[in-house]
């Protein structure tokens, strides 16, 4: 990347992103980037983290690089950072949800911002992913030996309760299935 994202270690319990930002990769011995960007969204924390609202425009490709989330007012039409008329290079075209694996259990409240996020995301027919980090970390076996990470009941267990999958995959079994597989693809 052209420009790393910046993480805390010290705030784990709360977002350190701030700001939409976008993030671009250089192709290697060339001066030119890959056609495809980063936006790096504030957390989903339960009373400090980015609105739904926020995240339901960001899709559409209203919210523009460099906005400041605020969790108490969503940004809205007329803003300086929205963006009322949107390009095709300005939506999401992919929705990629990344997860610790060695985190806390989820609060209900932030499982069900999820939830709104990955319906509207369905809606717009966004296609979308789940990534686990920190999964050499998440439990014993894969700290023993990474090659147990498709084995981990803690892991696959931590997927069960992430709730991955949507109000229409209860029809067919067989997508929650696959969406849990996916979701073991790890980083």
């Amino acid at each position: 990347m052209t420009n790393e994202a910046l993480a805390s270690s010290t705030t784990s319990d709360q977002s350190f992103t701030k700001i939409y930002k976008t993030y671009t990769i250089k192709k290697e011995g060339r001066g030119n980037f890959y056609p495809f960007v980063f936006n790096d969204i504030m957390g989903l924390e339960e009373k400090t983290g980015v609105r739904t609202d926020d995240i339901k425009l960001a899709l559409k490709g209203h919210v523009k690089d460099g906005y400041k989330f605020n969790p108490v007012s969503p940004l809205s039409d007329g803003d300086h950072d929205y963006n009322s008329s949107p390009s095709i290079s300005d939506r999401v075209h992919v929705l990629v949800c990344i997860y610790s694996a060695n985190a806390p259990q989820m609060k209900p409240s932030v499982l069900q911002k999820m939830r709104e996020i990955r319906e509207a995301a369905s809606d717009l027919g966004i296609p979308q992913m789940a990534i686990f980090s920190h999964v050499d970390a998440a439990c014993g076996e894969t700290e023993k030996n990474l090659k147990n990470v498709y084995k981990s009941k803690h892991l696959k267990k931590k997927a069960s309760q992430g709730k991955i999958y949507s109000k229409r995959d209860k029809e067919n079994p067989k997508n929650i299935a696959q969406k849990i597989k996916q979701l073991l693809c790890f980083m």
